[in-house]
């Protein structure tokens, strides 16, 4: 009887540890996926810079915080977002990829310099033509 009393704790004290001890952990990790969409990624400012400030340019399609419509010399389908400059802008469009027009309504042509966080393109627009410009997921200017 002894042994049985004295086998009862023991034993309520071996399920109690073995019940208390800690299972192996296995950390998962997860991998970086290198296509990780537009709106996951910083801003894409982009700059251009016309080589002759004689020359005015109107675009359509930026969304500049403008609803104005326009109508774009390619094939694209916006129709908002009408700006004309002459001199260096700067826009962040609200999302990337972005296609926009830019036509050239002087009498004589221009090259107009586009620079992103990734990417910098020199661009010529003869008098009174009309480019279409896209900026890729990734800032490129294509």
């Amino acid at each position: 009887m002894k042994k049985v009393l004295f086998a009862i704790p023991a034993l309520a004290l071996t399920l109690f540890l073995a019940y208390c001890q800690k299972s192996e952990t296995v950390e998962t990790t997860t991998q970086a996926t290198p296509e990780s969409a537009a709106a996951d990624r910083g801003p894409c400012p982009v700059t251009i810079h016309p080589d002759n400030y004689t020359s005015v340019f109107r675009t359509c399609g930026l969304g500049i915080k403008n609803t104005t419509a326009c109508s774009t010399c390619q094939s694209s389908t916006f129709a908002t977002g009408v700006t004309t400059f002459s001199t260096d802008i700067t826009f962040d469009p609200a999302s990337v990829p972005i296609t926009f027009s830019i036509e050239n309504i002087s009498i004589s042509g221009a090259n107009l310099t586009f620079v992103t966080s990734t990417d910098t393109e020199v661009i010529g627009i003869p008098a009174g033509t009309c480019r279409e410009i896209t900026i890729d997921a990734n800032c490129q200017i294509q």
